[in-house]
Formats: structure tokens, C-alpha cells, sequence
């Protein structure tokens, strides 16, 4: 992944200079939304930081000699991320045929190309702990993680080749919602305030109350941290794929993932969205551009096979909480 420390480059080129969606304004004022999440996210004084483990890992796995006792020994000087690593791999996103208990059986479980994935969401984790969020964030990282699995299943069944990049494009897609109401409560307090009294989106919302959405403060966070333009990429379009200027295709894919898990399962309360009806959404004519799978895709067997799956991200994510 080849995350890096240090400050970000230019936060706004070519990223949000097309994009519109059912939810926004002109596509001329887009710069302003993220010139405008650039000044709130510079304006905290002590930004939510990758733990270094995570940075040293990625690290390791970039040698094309990676040592895989060397990343075990790593991760286990962090009791924490041990457990949570461990927790994930037997968790409903791999379902092992027998309980995994050491952290070397799972780091081969997994394979290189997924230890990076796992370090990284356990390390999002912790980044925001000692936030004071303005809502359990529990509720967060089951959307998160709910997202993620939607989209890698999703991925799977259409055929397209980056499952593990795709689940975690959807467990990113919505950090800047968390960093909003860890980091900025009031404005957070005022969105949901609006949302309840005046029936509008979220998106909506946020544009009146800060003059940018959680889009623009995503991505300028991710940039931050340097993750990879391709994280970054989704993060900002993830509620406008048709009009992501490039890789529309995993974005649509985190985009109907969102829908599927907050319509058709009916998960939660964002109401970004105005149709459970998948095959109108924008998301879904990008799909169908590159994936022929699609026209045998059945949305609501998915559902109904999602649905025995949901108690299961629920669990993973509470025993992730408990260390």
C-alpha cells in the first residue's frame, strides 16, 4: 500500500472538478467544497494519526523479499492489534474451516496480498479511540465494515478482479463522517439537527452548515496520510461514481454497496439516498459498462443472502472494541 508519513501533497488537482450529484450544487463551486474541508481539517490542532506499526508494516510487505516472521514479530509488540487481527480473520469476512488462535496461522491464512488490508482497518480503529465522537462509533464501523463486505461479495460475484482493494474501499468510504463527528461536533450536531427538523439529505446538510460534505473532508484526511490516490479517488466520489473523471468502476461498487446496506437491508438512518431500487441508480449503469455479470445479478436474493450475515459484522465489530 506504501503508506507514508509526513505532509500531503497538493490536496486538490484534477479530483472534484467534475463532480455533481442529485444532492449538490454547481459543478463550479466543487473546488470550494474542498478548498473549504482543507481549512477545517488544517484547523485541528492534533489530527487522529495511523499508528506506526501500521506505516511499519506496510513497510515491510512493500520489500519484494518480505519476511513473514518479520511481520508477525511486528504486529505482536501490539497486544491490541494482535487480538483484533486475529478476531477479524475468524470473523464472517474469511469464515476459516476451524478457529484460528496465533497470529502466524492467520498472517498464512490470509496471504500477503490481505495482511496490509486487515493492519489497516484494525489501525483506522484505533486512530479515532481517543476522539470524543458525537455517537457510538460502533455504529460507524458496522456501516464500515458492512460496506466493505457488500462491495468484496459484490465484486466477487460480478468477476472483477480486486476484491481485497474493493472491501477496502469500502471500509474507507465514509472516515470523513467520522472524523466530522469526533473532531467537529458542533457542525456535527447542527447536520443532524437539520436532517431531523427540516427532512433534508445529509449531504445537503452539511453543505449549509459547513459549506462542504464529508466527501471533501475524506479526502483531504486520506491525503493526509498519504494513502494511496486510488483510496482517495473513491472517498471523494463514492456519492457521484458517474462522475468520477477515472476508475468509475470501484466506486460504483462501494456506491451500490452503500445503498444495498442502507435501503435494502435497511441498516441504518443515512438518508443520502432516495431508491432501494438498484437497477435506477447511476452506480448501476457504470457497472453494467464493464461488468456482463450484472445482468444475471439478482439484488434481492443478495439481499436476502446478506441478511444472515449482518448479526455476524456486528459481533466482529464489538469484540473489536473490546480489544
Amino acid at each position: 500500500m506504501g503508506l507514508t508519513t509526513g505532509s500531503s501533497p497538493s490536496i486538490f488537482p484534477e479530483v472534484l472538478s467534475t463532480r455533481n450529484d442529485r444532492n449538490r450544487g454547481p459543478v463550479n463551486n466543487d473546488i470550494l467544497l474542498v478548498e473549504k474541508a482543507q481549512r477545517l481539517v488544517r484547523g485541528i490542532a492534533t489530527l487522529p494519526t495511523i499508528p506506526a506499526i501500521c506505516l511499519r508494516v506496510s513497510t515491510l510487505l512493500d520489500s519484494p523479499t518480505v519476511d513473514l516472521q518479520k511481520v508477525a514479530d511486528l504486529i505482536l509488540s501490539d497486544q491490541v492489534l494482535t487480538a483484533r487481527v486475529v478476531k477479524i480473520v475468524n470473523s464472517p469476512l474469511f469464515r476459516p474451516l476451524h478457529e484460528i488462535t496465533s497470529l502466524r496461522h492467520a498472517l498464512v491464512y490470509l496471504g500477503l496480498r490481505r495482511i496490509n488490508e486487515i493492519v489497516l482497518s484494525c489501525s483506522l480503529i484505533q486512530a479515532f479511540e481517543d476522539g470524543d465522537a458525537g455517537f457510538d462509533l460502533r455504529t460507524f464501523w458496522q456501516h464500515s465494515f458492512g460496506v466493505g463486505i457488500i462491495a468484496g461479495k459484490m465484486a466477487q460475484l460480478l468477476a472483477y478482479p480486486e476484491r481485497e482493494k474493493v472491501y477496502v474501499y469500502g471500509l474507507l468510504h465514509n472516515i470523513g463522517k467520522v472524523f466530522l463527528c469526533s473532531y467537529l461536533k458542533p457542525e456535527w450536531a447542527r447536520i443532524i439537527r437539520l436532517v431531523e427538523e427540516k427532512g433534508c439529505t445529509f449531504l445537503d446538510a452539511e453543505i449549509k452548515t459547513m459549506g462542504t460534505t464529508h466527501c471533501e473532508i475524506g479526502l483531504c484526511l486520506a491525503r493526509q496520510w498519504n494513502f494511496p490516490e486510488e483510496y482517495c479517488h473513491v472517498i471523494a466520489y463514492h456519492h457521484a461514481p458517474a462522475n468520477a473523471p477515472r476508475n468509475q468502476l470501484p466506486v460504483a461498487l462501494v456506491n451500490l454497496a452503500d445503498i444495498f446496506y442502507t435501503t435494502c437491508l435497511g441498516m441504518d438512518e443515512d438518508s443520502g439516498w432516495t431508491s432501494s431500487n438498484l437497477t435506477e441508480e447511476p452506480a448501476w449503469f457504470v457497472m453494467r459498462k464493464s461488468l456482463p455479470a450484472l445482468d444475471d445479478f439478482d439484488p434481492e436474493r443478495f439481499a436476502f443472502e446478506l441478511e444472515e450475515e449482518m448479526p455476524g459484522i456486528r459481533k466482529l465489530v464489538n469484540d473489536l472494541f473490546m480489544g
